[in-house]
């Protein structure tokens, strides 16, 4: 991959980290409610599912695509349901009874989760593997596609991502104690943007 090839990429890896999306809304949230180190585990989690997600697009998913057209749709209607259920949980979280330092105190038993959630998320939406499919062959000839340039298209969204959703944690860990009152109203906008999102990715083409 030439350098000039590697500029394109490295300006559409910021473009598109920088686009409101499910993994950074929850990043935000996640470190709102919970603090700094699960806001970090939340990226870490996002992180590995864009950068799984870029594999799969990168080896071939194009095949598969070609081969069975349902396999998008069925892709994003798994995508749709687990961002409906997450907004679920948020909102009944949100509408519990309990004081709010004995739901802080369950919320921070379930920390262990946040990266497999911030991953589930992540793979969630598979317009990055469309994204990519058809960005791709603009950058490199996917024909040739070595081991390193894969490498390197993966290593430079995985640190452009994590940067990006770092920056947002950094600010809800800041921001946590003057929005500690209102995490019950953070958690149903939270769910809201999640059930945005699955219509988003239900009725893209």
């Amino acid at each position: 991959m030439s350098l000039e090839s590697w500029g394109a990429l490295f300006i559409t890896c910021v473009a598109l980290s920088l686009s409101p999306g499910p993994s950074s809304t929850y990043a935000l949230a996640t470190s709102i409610r919970q603090g700094a180190t699960a806001g970090f585990k939340a990226v870490l989690g996002s992180t590995l599912g864009f950068s799984t997600l870029i594999l799969i697009a990168l080896v071939g998913l194009t095949a598969f695509v070609a081969t069975l057209p349902w396999l998008v749709t069925f892709m994003k209607g798994v995508g749709a349901l687990y961002l409906l259920w997450l907004a679920f949980t948020l909102w009944r979280s949100a509408n519990a009874n309990e004081p709010h330092t004995e739901v802080a105190q369950q919320k921070s038993l379930s920390r262990h989760h946040t990266v497999v959630r911030g991953f589930l998320i992540a793979l969630s939406n598979p317009k990055i593997v469309l994204f990519w499919l058809a960005f791709m062959p603009s950058i490199v000839a996917v024909d040739v596609l070595t081991a390193v340039d894969m490498a390197v298209v993966i290593a430079t969204f995985a640190l452009v991502e994590a940067g990006v959703e770092l920056a947002l944690v950094w600010f809800g860990a800041a921001a946590q104690y003057f929005l500690a009152k209102h995490v019950r109203l953070i958690d149903r906008f939270s769910a809201v943007i999640f059930v945005l999102f699955a219509i988003m990715i239900v009725l893209s083409e």
